[in-house]
């Protein structure tokens, strides 16, 4: 089975349809964003209604969040004129986004989060702590944990939990490429791809099996 994995869109349209042209190409069944939908291009509205009406399971990510606090002020609760940046159902969609989902697969258990499964301000950077890639071990007991949030591919394994991100759509931090992922299972492989190129992203495997790292 091959899951799409697209994280941190930021309103920016054209890699989110790259993104599935690639899935399509690859035979993925199923897919999947780790949030940040909306605020940082000029495509929010067209974002919002190509997830919805894919029915691409999403979780909320802080700018999601942080856009539904700018329009709540704005939202008809009395029948009244609808915000021209986002009408009822584009803001009732975002605010059904949970923080996180988890899914059962071919028995192997996967929790999808933005930040981190317990908050979605908290970076989790490839060369993160021992610490907190602890905290996110015993945050859940999936067996692969997928985030987004740093705009940076990640493939860790802490213990027995591995950690995944896809980079994001709307460009990475460190080369600026729109990136994505597909998670293959039951093997549990991870592989992250340039979306403009279709060409396969090497991302370093960090291993960690006990405390000393």
């Amino acid at each position: 089975m091959k899951i799409g994995v697209i994280s941190d869109i930021h309103a920016h349209f054209a890699p989110l349809k790259c993104a599935m042209d690639l899935f399509e190409s690859h035979d993925v069944t199923q897919i999947i964003c780790a949030g940040d939908l909306v605020d940082g291009g000029w495509d929010d509205e067209a974002v919002i209604d190509y997830m919805r009406s894919s029915q691409i399971v999403s979780v909320r990510g802080n700018h999601d969040r942080g856009r539904l606090t700018d329009q709540i002020d704005h939202v008809p609760y009395d029948g009244g004129d609808i915000d021209h940046e986002m009408n009822e159902y584009r803001w009732k969609y975002l605010n059904s986004l949970p923080q996180t989902c988890e899914f059962s697969w071919h028995d192997v258990e996967v929790l999808l989060a933005h930040g981190a499964p317990w908050s979605d301000i908290q970076h989790v950077f490839p060369n993160a702590s021992l610490e907190l890639l602890s905290q996110v071990q015993d945050a859940t007991t999936s067996d692969v944990v997928i985030l987004g949030h740093t705009h940076i591919p990640m493939k860790t394994k802490y213990k027995n939990k591995w950690i995944f991100n896809p980079g994001a759509l709307c460009g990475n931090r460190e080369d600026l490429k729109s990136t994505c992922g597909i998670l293959t299972l039951p093997q549990i492989q991870f592989d992250v791809f340039d979306v403009k190129t279709g060409q396969s992203v090497e991302v370093e495997t960090r291993i960690i099996n006990d405390d000393a790292g």
